[in-house]
């Protein structure tokens, strides 16, 4: 990166700094940020975790159509740092699932899988280098594997991971555990029979609750999500986050917008990031939710690339926070 590109990029990331603490809701222009797009909420699975599994989600089951897909693209294409193509379904199951992963093939691309399905999908991801593939292996047991991924097959998994780590896509193993395990050695050894590097294991909470449901007792906090991510689900609303957001979080709808500044300056979008740093519990979706600290996470980036600019600086490999599963 030249000097002038990080003095920019380096100005980008105060003005964003600045809109968060003074509290404007408004997202600067020229700020750039992952964006989510969910192909689909089909899942084959039925997983306990999950609001699709679970028959949570309070919208139909579909898949995006194409043309909704290329729109959303069009609008955010020019502050696009990359791109996410998952939520609460089965990205692969797409009827047009390789026109998707074309389409994105210029930005690094994101995508969670449960990898229990035939071959030919890990084939076509195996192939795309701009992929980088979260797969929801959940635990090195193969007994266990049933309670985390209910009608899924361990030897289906293992097979298609197999094919995934031989392909020129980046793969990702991810695991869930308990609260209070600090031993991540089995994890590493499972990544290394397949060639994966340790750095690109991924270990959650096994408790944190995806599914959000509604609750008399609502968690206390705000959240900063809407400042640092766009996300929109396969019926083309934007939402503040990749949970399960219910209509109170419907902030736009991708027909009603014109361009990423309708997305950065809206009222209605402005109004929410207000409302949610100074408290989430205003909308009940967000009762069961901790919420997301744009200081705990967002902040500790932005330094440790500021960082990185400097001799002996080190440079890591930013993963999108909270990837749906």
């Amino acid at each position: 990166m030249g000097i002038r590109r990080k003095i920019h990029s380096g100005l980008r990331a105060a003005r964003h700094v600045a809109a968060v603490a003074l509290g404007t809701g408004k997202i600067p222009r020229g700020h750039k940020c992952m964006v989510l797009i969910e192909p689909t909420s089909v899942c084959n699975l039925a997983c306990p975790l999950c609001p699709t599994g679970t028959g949570k989600l309070e919208r139909a089951n579909k898949f995006i159509p194409m043309e909704m897909f290329d729109r959303i693209m069009e609008v955010t294409g020019p502050i696009a740092e990359g791109y996410i193509l998952n939520l609460f379904g089965e990205p692969s199951f797409h009827p047009q699932f390789p026109e998707l992963l074309r389409k994105t093939a210029a930005w690094p691309t994101w995508l969670s899988t449960n990898l229990s399905y035939g071959e030919a999908a890990a084939h076509e991801m195996a192939k795309w280098p701009h992929l980088r593939i979260i797969c929801s292996i959940d635990t090195v047991n193969p007994e266990e594997y049933p309670a985390y991924r209910v009608n899924g097959n361990w030897d289906t998994v293992m097979r298609n991971l197999e094919i995934l780590s031989r392909g020129v896509c980046e793969v990702h193993p991810q695991f869930l555990v308990p609260a209070n395990q600090t031993d991540d050695a089995p994890f590493i050894k499972f990544a290394k029979r397949f060639n994966i590097p340790p750095g690109n294991v991924l270990i959650k909470k096994k408790m944190e609750n995806f599914r959000l449901d509604l609750t008399d007792k609502p968690t206390p906090g705000n959240c900063h999500s809407p400042y640092m991510g766009i996300y929109f689900n396969c019926d083309g609303h934007l939402l503040p986050c990749c949970n399960n957001a219910r209509k109170d979080l419907h902030m736009l709808h991708i027909d009603n917008i014109a361009s990423h500044l309708d997305i950065f300056e809206d009222k209605k979008g402005m109004s929410f990031r207000k409302r949610l740093a100074k408290d989430k519990n205003v909308f009940p979706s967000c009762g069961n939710c901790d919420g997301i600290n744009f200081w705990k996470q967002q902040l500790p980036l932005y330094l440790a690339s500021l960082k990185s600019l400097f001799p002996g600086g080190r440079k890591g490999k930013i993963v999108p926070d909270r990837m749906a599963f």
